[in-house]
């Protein structure tokens, strides 16, 4: 799986622009990181992938039926 990418300094900049303390900004950021490093996140090409290997899974099913 990938990995999803922000730029944190936006981020930060965004929560003190809404009134957050810059340590408090930092500390969200740090839970955010965390929490997001835990999820597994499926991008398109993933379920591509998965999609094509069902097709041919169900295509040799197919196949060995006929026989």
């Amino acid at each position: 799986m990938s990995t999803v990418s922000f730029d944190t300094h936006e981020f930060i900049k965004t929560l003190q622009e809404a009134g957050c303390e810059p340590r408090q900004a930092e500390a969200v950021l740090r839970a955010l990181k965390t929490a997001s490093g835990e999820a597994e996140l499926a991008r398109k090409r993933d379920i591509e992938s998965l999609r094509m290997d069902i097709t041919l899974k169900m295509a040799e099913l197919e196949a060995d039926t006929i026989k």
